[in-house]
């Protein structure tokens, strides 16, 4: 029997974890939802007190526009403000599946569609640009559209963001309301747990090696 200072020791070299990750780390995901939920409180307060929209202007301004200057806005924000009043029927009436409300409270706030969900018509000619089209603008008859230049004057605002517009079109339901001859949006995937796999070094069960 060799003498115990020559027994080799053994101790595992590597640790087993989870190679599972969530798409989005639930931290941030609740950074969204807080943010949200603000932003849609903020947006009922101003509409139903109007004084505060005024006294928060600067605010309100920097949220649909992403400029602080609230002088610049004035005639917006006022078109803005009787807009409001008129989409809370249709909001109510859940038509359209609630407008601004059908956004979950955890999703990632985005300036264009998701592309692993929609893609381009062939018969588009201009590109991922709008174009000259103004169809889902014109049938909310919204305030923020630029009928001259056919553009919109909150484009990548919070609001566009964090929204219905940058995120448009997400359902089946929308493209029929809005009449959208852009987008097409492809079959929904179940979502399946796939393992990656594992880096140089590591590996799926522990390892014991002597030193």
């Amino acid at each position: 029997m060799p003498p115990v200072e020559n027994i080799p020791f053994y101790e595992p070299t590597c640790r087993v974890e989870s190679t599972l990750k969530p798409k989005f780390p639930m931290p941030k995901k609740n950074i969204w939802a807080v943010q949200r939920f603000l932003f849609t409180a903020y947006i009922v307060t101003a509409s139903f007190s109007v004084v505060g929209g005024v006294i928060t202007a600067p605010l309100l301004t920097h949220l649909f526009f992403r400029d602080w200057r609230f002088w610049l806005y004035w005639r917006h924000s006022f078109r803005l403000l009787i807009h409001a009043y008129k989409m809370m029927p249709a909001i109510a009436l859940n038509e359209n599946k609630g407008f601004m409300f059908s956004v979950p409270l955890q999703a990632p706030p985005l300036t264009s569609p998701d592309p692993s969900a929609v893609r381009l018509r062939n018969d588009w000619e201009h590109g991922k640009t709008c174009g000259p089209c103004m169809a889902c603008c014109e049938k909310i008859n919204c305030p923020l559209l630029d009928r001259n230049t056919s553009l919109c004057a909150g484009y990548d605002s919070p609001f566009w963001r964090y929204f219905n517009c940058g995120r448009f079109p997400t359902q089946p339901h929308e493209m029929e309301y809005y009449d959208c001859r852009k987008w097409i949006l492809l079959p929904a995937t179940p979502k399946k747990a796939r393992a990656e796999e594992p880096r140089a070094g590591e590996n799926m069960e522990p390892e014991f090696q002597p030193e």
